[in-house]
């Protein structure tokens, strides 16, 4: 979820923050977005506006930020363009119907337009980015053995599913299947829900 190197340049636990941004360079970069980028976002773009957010809302340093905050802040200070906000999408991630909901909104847009989505589960956020070329699940989060974030290309839309449940099926500690074996989804319970899943879209038609 980011690098700590000191206050200004931070960003631990600025997913919320990174993942959006990774998206959002995507749209607005011609061709496959460089690895430089991310780590940009990461390094560079991410610590002072997660400090900024952050003493908005009197979090202290370090703290998690929810993503509905993030963006709201981001477009208020025009960091990104409201006017390419493709949505939200949420659900259970064990809900075929809920999980397509997302997927086919990625699918359906024209295969020349690039798309992005912050997947946000378990506190965490990832970036979805959609090309021409299929799609590919960005996570800033060190994975092992390397220790460093991951970018997993998925070919099309199916493989992308995969992916994303894969992803999250790892998350659920024995507590969570646990309760998920005891109980059904209530979206009048999703708050508690270890299932639960937010996923921010946007989407930049070619001109």
């Amino acid at each position: 979820q980011g690098r700590h190197s000191g206050m200004s340049r931070d960003s631990t636990n600025g997913c919320a923050v990174i993942a959006p941004l990774i998206g959002y360079r995507h749209i607005k970069t011609p061709g496959r977005l460089p690895n430089s980028h991310i780590e940009h976002v990461v390094d560079k773009d991410c610590p002072p506006i997660l400090n900024r957010i952050r003493a908005k809302h009197s979090l202290p340093h370090g703290a998690f930020i929810v993503p509905a905050d993030v963006h709201d802040y981001l477009f208020d200070m025009n960091y990104m363009d409201p006017g390419i906000f493709g949505g939200v999408h949420g659900g259970s991630v064990l809900e075929d119907e809920h999980m397509d909901a997302l997927i086919e909104t990625l699918k359906e847009f024209p295969r020349e337009d690039d798309a992005a989505a912050a997947f946000f589960f378990h506190e965490h956020v990832t970036a979805v980015l959609k090309s021409k070329d299929g799609y590919e699940f960005v996570d800033s989060l060190p994975h092992a053995p390397v220790g460093m974030g991951v970018r997993i290309m998925c070919t099309n839309a199916a493989t992308l599913k995969v992916c994303l449940q894969w992803y999250c099926l790892s998350k659920f500690s024995p507590n969570n299947q646990a309760y998920i074996d005891r109980n059904a989804w209530n979206e009048d319970r999703a708050e508690v829900d270890p299932r639960i899943f937010q996923a921010y879209v946007w989407h930049q038609p070619q001109t």
